[in-house]
């Protein structure tokens, strides 16, 4: 935003868009598809953050760059929510189990 020229950097898989001044990467991203031609950059949803259209082989994207840093800690937070429920799941299971073949083992010794 403020009126500063950015770069756009494609690759196959990931792009980035570069402070054209003094090469400070803003933002990097995935790319949908492989690109097919050029990008064109801008503020189309007046948002004050960098926006980039592009045709890639299925289709045209448009992609709002905003570097989100909130996005990084809720990520993490998410993944460690996940963890330990899937952990507090699997101590659970471990402990049910060795209950469930005892009280199988003894209804096959009826």
């Amino acid at each position: 935003g403020g009126g500063e020229e950015h770069v756009v950097v494609l690759g196959m898989h990931h792009g980035a868009v570069v402070a054209a001044a003094d090469g400070r990467i803003l933002t990097q991203f995935e790319l949908p598809d492989v690109p097919t031609g050029p990008a064109a950059i801008g503020d189309w949803d007046s948002d004050g953050h960098p926006d980039l259209v592009l045709t890639c082989r299925s289709g045209i994207y448009g992609l709002n760059l905003n570097a989100r840093p909130h996005r990084h800690i809720l990520s993490a937070l998410l993944l460690a929510l996940v963890g330990l429920v899937g952990g507090s799941l699997l101590l659970h299971l471990a402990a049910a189990a060795p209950a469930a073949v005892a009280g199988a083992h003894g209804l096959a010794k009826r």
